[in-house]
C-alpha cells in the first residue's frame, strides 16, 4: 500500500527521508504548509504525486519548496494549485538548492 505524507505546518519544515541510503517512496506528497519559510526536501525521494497547494487556508503569499542539490527527486505527477487568479512558476538556484516557487 502506498503512503501519503501531508505537510501542513505553520512553520518551515525540513523533510529528510534518507534513512535507508536511497530515500523513501511515497504514494503522494501534499504540501499545504502556510509558512513563508516553506518546505525543504533535504534528501532524495520518489512519489507518484507531488501536490503543491498554494491555495491552502491561511497562505496569503507565495508558497516555496526547496529541493536539495545532489539529491534525486522522482515525481510521476506534479500538480500546483495557485492561490490567486493565475498560477506562476519560477525556478532558480540558490546556495546549492534548487528552488521552485508558486504563487
Amino acid at each position: 500500500m502506498a503512503s501519503t505524507i501531508t505537510l501542513n505546518g505553520t512553520a518551515g519544515q525540513i523533510v529528510n527521508t534518507l534513512g535507508n541510503g536511497v530515500g523513501q517512496t511515497y504514494g503522494v506528497v501534499v504540501d499545504s504548509n502556510t509558512s513563508s519559510n516553506g518546505i525543504i526536501f533535504a534528501s532524495s525521494f520518489t512519489t507518484t504525486g507531488l501536490y503543491i497547494n498554494g491555495a491552502a487556508s491561511g497562505l496569503n503569499s507565495a508558497t516555496t519548496v526547496y529541493f536539495q542539490a545532489l539529491s534525486t527527486f522522482t515525481v510521476t505527477n506534479f500538480t500546483m494549485l495557485g492561490g490567486g487568479a493565475t498560477t506562476k512558476v519560477a525556478a532558480a538556484i540558490y546556495h546549492q538548492r534548487h528552488l521552485l516557487a508558486a504563487e
